[in-house]
């Protein structure tokens, strides 16, 4: 399974754009595997779809608020970057789309929300069985998790909000 297997359109008067009022009262998609059968309910009706013995699983997961757009420096075809896992400092694994035009040792030269050119670079070191991308960035101040999120807030506008807590986003750049 790669994480493109997740890509779809979505009308973006459908994405939220601030939470539910009263948290209990967001929408729940539920889904009958026995029959296939789709229902739409609140989240405050969950405890009905729980049986004995099932288990909930809670994320409480931080999306870092970037969405970082880029330039390969030979060709000049365009990128965008979303930071998944930090490795170490400046090593991250990243969804990078379009991802077959990065190929390992492909360098990549960061722009800020003017589309202005930054002095972050990174050069893709590896991939994964997921599609995603090892980037591993070089820039004067460091790119490690304690400042990641203030310095991507800086120079790249957020991602969309996710649907229904997925994936998101529109075609990747450039095409």
């Amino acid at each position: 399974m790669r994480t493109a297997d997740f890509d779809f359109e979505l009308p973006p008067e459908l994405i939220a754009q601030v939470p539910a009022e009263r948290r209990d009262a967001s929408r729940m998609l539920v889904l009958d595997r026995a029959t296939g059968d789709i229902a739409h309910e609140n989240f405050r009706d969950l405890r009905k779809h729980l049986r004995a013995g099932d288990v909930l699983v809670l994320n409480n997961s931080r999306v870092i608020p970037a969405r970082l757009r880029g330039v390969n420096e030979k060709t000049g075809g365009q990128f965008e970057v979303l930071l998944l896992e930090e490795n170490s400092t400046n090593d991250w694994w990243v969804m990078l789309r379009p991802g077959k035009r990065a190929r390992v040792g492909t360098k990549i030269i960061f722009r800020n929300h003017n589309s202005d050119m930054t002095n972050v670079s990174a050069e893709v070191m590896a991939t994964n069985d997921e599609g995603h991308r090892r980037l591993r960035f070089g820039f004067e101040s460091g790119f490690a998790r304690s400042d990641a999120t203030g310095s991507a807030e800086r120079w790249a506008p957020p991602p969309p909000p996710p649907p229904g807590g997925g994936g998101g986003g529109g075609p990747p750049p450039g095409g």
